[in-house]
């Protein structure tokens, strides 16, 4: 497998602090773009989560469908992380994204 070119935590903290700045000034224009720019930059985070996620479970549904899921988990990332916490936006949104997909899953074999 290859390596991910993710932003660096320098990179992730600029942009979040620039996020920040937007919500309080109510930019609506620069919030979008930031948010935008930070999906880009996760996008392939995503698709390597999904995949993974797929294997692990023997495909439970097809992979397009948790990338889809696995976008919407970033997309909640990003509108509830805090520069406050003491972590990485990275972990927090692997996070975000691994419970997107895993809890639609339950949630279909539950039904």
């Amino acid at each position: 497998m290859s390596k991910l070119h993710l932003p660096t935590h320098a990179q992730e903290r600029r942009w979040f602090d620039a996020l920040q700045r937007a919500r309080t000034d109510r930019q609506r224009a620069t919030e979008r773009r930031l948010k935008t720019t930070i999906r880009k930059a996760y996008r392939p985070l995503v698709a390597k989560v999904a995949t993974l996620c797929a294997a692990q479970d023997h495909a439970a549904y097809p992979l397009v469908r948790s990338q889809r899921r696995g976008m919407r988990g970033l997309t909640k990332a990003i509108e509830s992380y805090h520069l406050k916490r003491r972590y990485r936006f990275l972990t927090y949104a692997v996070w975000c994204i691994r419970k997107a997909i895993k809890g639609k899953e339950k949630q279909r074999r539950h039904a």
